[in-house]
């Protein structure tokens, strides 16, 4: 559609630059509007022909000259070329706006076509020539893929699709219908344009609709066999069948489905006749088949999607006055060949009735405000976003993008055959009116899913035993669950069983970095920030990551021929088996050594490192909501090992908290006692001389600090380490670090009395709430049982976390703070790039001829051109260097900036382009690089009379002397233009013309224009122009050369 335009804007503007198209002249001192009518004709099946429409056009002109206009001053005069003879893409409405204009007639306005395509080419078209267009119908001219704003100089003021589509969908709500089937007969383009508007709808805005819609298309040689075939499928997926078909189809279908069985009562049909039109068939249950009794029964299955139409006081004289209009100035007395006789009154009548009406309007808006008529901004801002009255059809009410708001009501046809409206759907308000209740003729509404099912085989409603499958399928569910947990114990069982299930060969391993004790990761261990104040298994080496059997593990080398298997440890592995949180580290295995002394512990994945590690980095900033986070996943696991088989971890500190890639908190070294170092177990001594790591006693209980600990611990020492998470993970200014020597004395100090103020200081105020600092004093009593537990922990942090956000809600925030400000980001970039684009655009386009530069800034090659006729035009100011000598150089630049302004001002209304401009000298080209055949010759004699004339109404400042004259030279002739230069890119011409034509301007006289003799026998061809003959005369460079002055005009040009 986009191509499309760019062809029919391409080729205006070649007619354009060919032909002078003259405005409407003034007749007695009035403004005369012309308006194009554009329309089909001569054929029945159209929705808006001229035959038809004619009579109604000329009324509405009467109508407005003697009501809307009267003592304007405005006439409106019509004009109707013909628009072709069907809805093909013919492009014959386009060939007729351009005989217009090629006959010299402006089009203010344009009146239809109503084809889409047609409609979409005079739409274009009238974009360009700044004019409104009356399209009526051109219900399908957009969609979701051609959006309205492609059509800004559109009016439509009858029936869209989409709107069409969106009745029907309000009409299956209001059923509650989901599923449906639709029977598109597809040549009818009427019907066609309906189907696609409506799966549009489907897919963008009711998936849910689209999902459970079937569509069936119709051959032109289809058979009833085809039609019964087509209605069995619909039998078993839908209640609701959508009939895009013409009148005569639709009572076929209906007449089948009744034979069918498909007429009582337990479906609908929804068909659409916006009104009575050969266009799409007249949708009428008789006819001369003898089984019109049937057809009117079927028909009481049929709801009808039609337009509303209102009338005014004034619609029988109307209609009176068009009938003998049409029958005495157009011979037009019916809509079809069968039906001479009857002459009906369609939407489409009053739609271009309304159109000149309200055309008449907006014209007399714009001139009671005192702006031009031709403004066609003004003209069509009135008719946007408007109500007007007609004398016909009450208002004209349009909407803002310049479609008028209409009425669709959906009818229900009675067993006497009549018409009964059951809603409508008014476009002004955007609510549904219900009528009435659908009657149905006797019978209940149509489900939308039938209980026993389309076909009534659902198992619920067959006549079996319903007792008999009910408990055969529970026996049958319960045989499958028990088979299930049988199966469960019976693996579970096997694997208990095996003695062996801990132990995990190292070939089996897939090491990252190679096999151990060949790559860097063994020869320099990686050391965590446990194994730097703890001890035991927190001494151990990580040594990385493994893969077994696809899933990547986290390896820990155990100290060197420390321990074998034994039953100890077995027990201790079996008891870890089964221990399963999410906020403990799983224990996948060990591997064992050529001695069978245990190698390496094979452990889930925890992606971050340790919790000491993460919060002494300083890249990694984390707020209070992490930390609260940390603190509650810590809990959670704590609580749980507390009341499982464990009883309790035993050496509980930060370096035991691993976090994984989603920020969750795992606790680790858990459960296995065999791999610690018996001396942590003893009471610190002051009198210890070694460099020793005291930092984690202050994870230890008083209590038991002052004597040997027990090889699990307790769970009221784990309490007291409750105190340091996570502030103690990093160490401050108000806490010693921890090769720090306070460290001895302090735990010795608690070791020794049970008053220590100086432990519980640890924990500073300043680095919690205070709800959290008071918790945490509770963790650190002297007397265990005043200590609160891990539950207890947990619900008082659960009362203190009321009405916060979770940590996956604060990443999701920050994320969303994140995005937020680089799509504002991005938005600025690209609006300045926009700018930027707009403004390289604007100076490359006024350095080079527009068509030029837009040719370049698609990226196109730009060759040499030659042209056979173009005339060039020189121009000085007499005595300009006389004139600089005595005024300074600021007046000077001043001087040629008026003068450069006042030219570029006169030479943007003429088809020229000004190659250059040094100093006063003009070089001024016409016939390129758009060739205009000979209208170059008249166009640059125009220009070059006018800057004569004008030449004296530019002063100079601080100059009192007489007025500025111009010295002009023309010459015709063939050169070559074409890019010269990379960087600074100039449009230039050459050949002999450029030069005869500079020695026309430099033998010239002041104040004259001086030509050659082919532009003199060019205007004089054309005629309007007053040419003398200078005579002969000796010229530099070319000899003696007959030339000519050109001294004005004669009469209209």
């Amino acid at each position: 559609m986009f191509l499309t335009k760019l062809f029919w804007i391409a080729i205006f503007e070649i007619f354009c630059a060919v032909v002078p198209a003259s405005p409407a002249s003034a007749e007695d001192g009035a403004m005369v509007m012309n308006l194009c009518v554009i329309l089909e004709r001569d054929h029945y099946l159209l929705t808006a022909n001229y035959d038809k429409l004619a009579a109604a056009i000329d009324l509405a002109l009467a109508y407005a000259k003697d009501e809307v206009l009267l003592e304007s001053g405005i006439v409106l005069n019509k004009t109707y070329r013909d628009g072709g003879r069907n809805c093909e893409v013919n492009n014959l409405s386009a060939a007729a706006a351009m005989q217009l204009f090629a006959g010299g007639l402006m089009c203010d306005a344009y009146l239809g076509p109503g084809c889409v395509n047609a409609a979409a080419d005079i739409s274009n078209i009238a974009a360009f020539n700044n004019a409104p267009v009356f399209a009526t119908p051109a219900g399908g001219l957009t969609s979701s893929t051609v959006p309205r704003s492609l059509f800004p100089h559109l009016i439509r003021m009858s029936y869209r699709m989409s709107l069409v589509a969106s009745v029907i969908i309000d009409c299956l709500k209001h059923l509650s219908m989901v599923h449906t089937f639709s029977i598109v007969d597809p040549t009818v383009r009427f019907h066609q344009l309906a189907n696609e508007a409506l799966f549009d709808t489907f897919r963008l805005n009711e998936p849910e609709l689209l999902r459970y819609s079937y569509f069936r298309f119709l051959e032109v040689n289809d058979t009833e066999d085809i039609y019964r075939e087509h209605l069995q499928k619909a039998r078993s997926t839908a209640r609701t069948i959508l009939l895009f078909t013409n009148g005569k189809l639709t009572r076929q279908l209906l007449l089948l489905a009744r034979d069918a069985g498909m007429c009582n009562g337990d479906y609908v049909y929804i068909t659409v006749e916006l009104f009575e039109s050969e266009s799409w068939g007249i949708l009428d249950y008789r006819s001369d088949d003898g089984r019109n009794k049937e057809a009117r029964e079927a028909f009481t299955s049929l709801l009808v999607i039609s337009l509303v139409s209102g009338h005014t006081m004034y619609w029988d004289s109307f209609s009176a006055s068009f009938a003998a209009t049409a029958r005495s100035t157009y011979n037009y007395s019916g809509t079809g060949p069968e039906d001479k006789g009857a002459f009906r009154m369609d939407p489409m009548v009053t739609a271009y009735f309304d159109s000149v009406v309200l055309y008449a309007n907006a014209l007399r808006r714009v001139q009671s405000i005192g702006q031009s008529l031709r403004n066609s901004s003004l003209v069509l801002g009135e008719m946007r976003d408007r109500t007007y009255t007609s004398p016909l059809t009450t208002e004209i009410i349009m909407n803002k993008d310049g479609d008028r708001l209409i009425t669709y009501g959906m009818y229900e046809i009675l067993f006497n055959g009549q018409f009964e409206a059951v809603t409508e759907l008014n476009l002004t308000t955007g609510s549904v009116h219900y009528i009435t209740n659908i009657s149905w003729n006797g019978h209940p509404q149509p489900v939308d899913v039938p209980f026993c099912g389309y076909l009534g085989n659902d198992p619920k409603c067959t006549h079996k035993s319903r007792t008999g499958v009910i408990v055969g399928v529970v026996l049958a569910l319960l045989g499958i669950t028990f088979a299930i947990i049988a199966a469960n114990l019976y693996i579970k069982r096997r694997k208990e069983r095996d003695p062996y299930w801990w132990r995990i060969s190292v070939e089996e391993l897939d090491f990252r970095d190679g096999p151990p004790g060949t790559g860097p990761v063994l020869a320099q261990p990686q050391e965590t920030g446990r194994a730097q104040s703890d001890s035991g298994l927190q001494a151990r080496r990580q040594l990385g990551k493994a893969e077994l059997h696809g899933v990547h593990l986290t390896v820990v080398q155990l100290p060197r021929q420390f321990c074998k298997p034994s039953g100890m440890l077995l027990k201790e592995l079996n008891l870890v088996r089964h221990i399963h949180h999410g906020n403990l580290i799983r224990f996948v295995g060990i591997c064992l050594d050529e001695q069978d002394f245990c190698l390496y512990l094979l452990e889930e994945v925890c992606e971050k490192g340790s919790l000491v590690d993460l919060m002494a980095n300083d890249a990694v900033n984390l707020d209070d909501t992490f930390k609260q986070s940390f603190v509650k996943d810590a809990i959670e696991g704590m609580a749980y090992l507390h009341g499982s088989m464990l009883v309790s971890h035993g050496f509980f500190s930060s370096a035991c908290c691993l976090v994984n890639s989603k920020f969750m908190l795992k606790i680790d070294d858990y459960g296995i006692t065999l791999f610690r170092d018996p001396v942590d177990f003893l009471t610190p001594k002051i009198s210890d001389t070694v460099d020793k790591e005291y930092g984690v006693y202050l994870w230890r209980a008083p209590e038991l600090l002052r004597e040997t600990m027990p090889i699990k611990g307790t769970q009221s020492r784990h309490r007291n380490a409750g105190n340091h998470l996570p502030i103690r993970s990093v160490p401050s200014s108000s806490e010693p670090g921890r090769s720090e020597r306070p460290y001895p004395e302090r735990t010795h100090h608690g070791s020794e009395t049970r008053s220590d103020s100086s432990m519980s200081s640890q924990s500073a105020a300043s680095a919690c709430a205070p709800s959290m600092y008071e918790l945490l004093q509770h963790c650190w009593e002297e007397e265990p049982e005043d200590r609160p537990t891990f539950a207890q922990l947990r619900d008082t942090l659960k009362k203190n976390r009321t009405g916060g956000k979770s940590i996956v809600d604060h990443l999701l925030e920050r994320m969303e703070e994140y995005s937020n400000e680089l799509e504002l980001e991005v938005a600025r970039k690209t609006d300045q790039f926009k700018a930027e684009k707009a403004r390289s655009d604007n100076l490359l386009k006024n350095m080079l001829p527009k068509a030029t530069a837009e040719a370049l800034t698609r990226g196109d090659t730009i060759a040499p051109e030659s042209f056979t006729s173009v005339t060039i035009f020189f121009s000085d100011i007499v005595g300009f260097a006389d004139l600089c000598s005595r005024i300074s150089p600021l007046a000077v630049l001043d001087t040629l900036n008026s003068l450069y302004h006042w030219s570029d001002t006169i030479m943007e209304s003429y088809d020229v382009y000004k190659v250059e401009a040094i100093s006063d000298i003009f070089m001024v080209a016409s016939g390129l690089p758009i060739r205009n055949d000979n209208r170059h010759v008249t166009i640059m004699a125009s220009l070059a009379l006018q800057l004569r004339r004008d030449v004296g109404l530019i002063r100079i400042r601080n100059q009192s002397s007489a007025d500025l004259q111009m010295r002009i030279g023309m010459h015709s002739g063939p050169c070559v233009a074409g890019i010269v230069g990379l960087k600074m890119p100039r449009y230039c011409l050459f050949g002999d013309s450029v030069n005869t034509a500079s020695r026309m301007q430099s033998h010239g006289e002041a104040n004259r224009i001086h030509m050659s003799e082919s532009t003199a026998q060019l205007l004089r061809e054309i005629g309007g122009f007053d040419v003398e003959e200078r005579g002969e005369m000796q010229i530099k460079g070319k000899g003696l050369m007959t030339t000519y002055w050109l001294n004005g005009t004669r009469g209209p040009i």
